[in-house]
């Protein structure tokens, strides 16, 4: 039987987990019924603030990740730290990963090495976006095939921004790959070694869906 249902995760910090945890005791649900009560009322207040702004006039459909993930980008928009957003291509052909060795150090995460194809979003278009991200750093069409997590990457005093990644589940459809954009090089590993490659830590869930191809 398919999937109805699109699993979305978000790296918390260990306080707000904690904090969870605590409040999962006292209100007797699991965590899935707790955070899809969360996820319901953020919605709720969300599209009640979006109103007010048709420049920012977002259609919501509880079960669309993309659009939560869109509107999530614009509710926090206005902080004082600027958010990035980053799409990556999990792109899987004949069991392997494509990774690609970047040209030089990226001005926000300056231990980054190898990293999935993709890069900084300029629109809410997030697959158009993904697609032509990877066209450029790689030469290859694509085809987006599904949501795989995306989380806030952890912030720390010397950050200057919030940097959001997202990860999708990709499939080259044409082109000979060739490294453009920021990448130098282009690999395809198997997945359980792609992170031999990798010099920053990946989430959990990532590391969970390399494990199933």
């Amino acid at each position: 039987m398919a999937r109805k249902t699109k699993i979305m995760g978000f790296s918390l910090p260990p306080e707000i987990y904690q904090e969870i945890e605590n409040l999962l005791k006292t209100s007797h649900k699991t965590k899935s019924e707790f955070m899809r009560q969360v996820i319901e009322s953020y919605l709720s207040v969300a599209q009640k603030t979006l109103v007010q702004s048709p420049k920012n006039k977002l259609d919501i459909d509880q079960s669309d990740a993309n659009k939560i993930l869109k509107l999530y980008y614009q509710l926090i928009g206005n902080h004082q730290k600027d958010t990035i957003v980053v799409g990556l291509g999990i792109i899987i052909k004949e069991g392997k990963v494509l990774i690609g060795q970047r040209k030089e150090k990226d001005p926000y995460v300056k231990e980054l090495t190898w990293v999935f194809p993709g890069g900084k979003f300029d629109s809410l278009d997030f697959e158009e976006e993904l697609t032509a991200k990877i066209k450029e750093e790689t030469w290859l069409s694509v085809y987006v095939n599904q949501l795989i997590h995306a989380r806030l990457i952890p912030d720390s005093p010397e950050k200057k921004v919030k940097i959001i990644a997202i990860y999708y589940h990709c499939t080259p459809v044409s082109g000979k790959e060739n490294a453009g954009g920021d990448l130098k090089k282009l690999s395809w590993v198997e997945p359980t070694k792609v992170f031999h490659y990798f010099t920053t830590s990946t989430a959990d869930e990532v590391v969970s869906f390399l494990g199933t191809i």
